[in-house]
């Protein structure tokens, strides 16, 4: 028969009973101690056991929880035949199947390249593997399965062949070192493999002025061949001899391409050949790697051309008495130039004295060692007085393009209108315009 009696927590449960043999009937007091002995039984949960292998699963008695079952590393749990992944509920009707992963042996090979590719490195490691089982364990509410190694299970190393074609499918394909390929295969760890053939720089040519000394020699050789072009000495220059030799061209000698492991040409970069020019009072020799001066005279070197001007002495002052110097050459002067007197020269004019109220024009530079007294001087000739134009002139522009641009804006200002202009002209617009840049010039 059937009872409903009320539990701890206050709910009303229906529990069997059985009646004792030969009776029918219980009166109030028989049915509660029957009932008083019915929940005295002990409740029991299911469990879950593992035992060679076969999972037994045992029911729960007089209302216990179900077992579960839980699948752990390299282990797998078939429950009525479908693979589960968590905590499952199982119950003696359920077909459960476990079995143990085995956990394969592993080897790995990594190509690794330097980022010029001039070195390539192997990277070989080797991790054993096992065969594994399910153990036997205890009954459980809740089991998890786990799985044991039976047996190490060791990889099978890598072949040489096997890692040269790894090391050809990376691009690798120069300059492999096979003994060290051995060597990464036997013992695993990281090898330098394979090695590039760096690429051997040249030289650029050069040109060694002997007549520059060593500060403006260096200053030289650091300058592009676009500013060389520019260059011009202008320190004091010494004189030559005719048959002195003024310069030598060293020509540039080539490098070697390298190649990196992977094939690539490293190309060597190019240099241009210095070119060794002369014009007047010099010449080439030796098939033009060696310039000689064919006069006496002061060597100069100008847009990267060397001449051999001459020189005009002067032992005492130029003055009214001694005439005045006019000379296509370099011109010194060991004494002054006096009152009145001039010294126009094609070079360079240099003057170890004074210069007291008079005249020094010069193609190219002034140099006065002492005094200048209410003189003009005038170095670089036409050279100095058209960039004096071209500056003025630049000045100009930008005037002219302000006030095109003042203009611009004033016509398009509403206070303005086209019968102003046609009334006054565009003077009067101009003379506005020129005043408004004068005043904003000013403050």
């Amino acid at each position: 028969m059937q009872v409903l009696v009320q539990n701890e927590q206050d709910e009303l449960v229906k529990i069997k009973v059985k009646l004792p043999e030969g009776k029918t009937e219980l009166d109030e007091h028989q049915l509660a101690e029957l009932v008083e002995s019915v929940l005295e039984e002990k409740t029991q949960d299911g469990t879950v056991a593992i035992s060679n292998g076969q999972v037994v699963v045992r029911a729960p008695v007089k209302g216990g929880r179900y077992p579960s079952i839980t699948p752990g590393p390299e282990t797998r749990v078939m429950v009525n035949g479908q693979l589960i992944q968590k905590e499952t509920m199982v119950s003696p009707r359920d077909r459960v199947v476990v079995s143990a992963e085995d956990r394969p042996p592993l080897r790995l090979a990594e190509v690794q390249l330097t980022p010029d590719k001039l070195e390539a490195y192997l990277a070989i490691t080797y991790a054993s593997g096992a065969k594994m089982k399910i153990p036997d364990q205890p009954p459980q509410t809740r089991l998890t399965v786990r799985a044991e190694a039976v047996q190490i299970l060791e990889p099978v190393p890598f072949t040489t062949t096997e890692l040269v074609n790894i090391l050809k499918e990376h691009g690798v394909v120069y300059g492999v070192d096979i003994q060290a390929v051995e060597q990464a295969r036997i013992n695993g760890g990281r090898y330098l493999v394979a090695r590039g053939r760096p690429m051997v720089p040249g030289e650029a040519g050069k040109i060694e002025y002997y007549f520059l000394d060593e500060t403006q020699q260096a200053r030289l050789d650091e300058m592009e061949e676009e500013q060389r072009i520019n260059f011009y000495e202008h320190r004091t220059i010494p004189s030559v001899e005719a048959g002195e030799i003024l310069a030598r061209k060293y020509p540039a000698r080539p490098g070697r391409p390298g190649m990196t492991v992977t094939g690539e040409i490293i190309p060597v970069p190019e240099y241009k050949e210095p070119q060794l020019l002369v014009k007047q009072g010099a010449t080439l020799m030796e098939d033009g790697q060696v310039a000689v001066a064919v006069t006496a005279g002061r060597p100069i070197l100008k847009n990267s051309v060397i001449s051999v001007l001459p020189i005009y002495t002067v032992q005492g002052d130029v003055n009214l008495a001694s005439g005045n110097v006019r000379f296509d050459g370099h011109v010194v002067v060991w004494g002054n130039v006096m009152d009145g007197a001039s010294v126009i020269a094609g070079g360079d004019v240099e003057i170890h004295g004074s210069v007291t109220q008079g005249s020094v024009q010069a193609r190219g530079n002034i140099t006065v060692h002492k005094n200048v007294v209410g003189a003009t001087l005038v170095a670089g000739g036409m050279d100095a007085i058209n960039s004096e134009i071209i500056y003025r002139l630049r000045e100009i522009k930008g005037e002219l393009e302000s006030l095109l641009l003042a203009v611009v804006q004033l016509k398009q200002h509403p206070a303005f209108g086209s019968e102003d202009l046609a009334r006054y002209g565009l003077g009067r617009l101009l003379r506005i315009c020129w005043i408004r840049n004068l005043l904003l010039y000013r403050n």
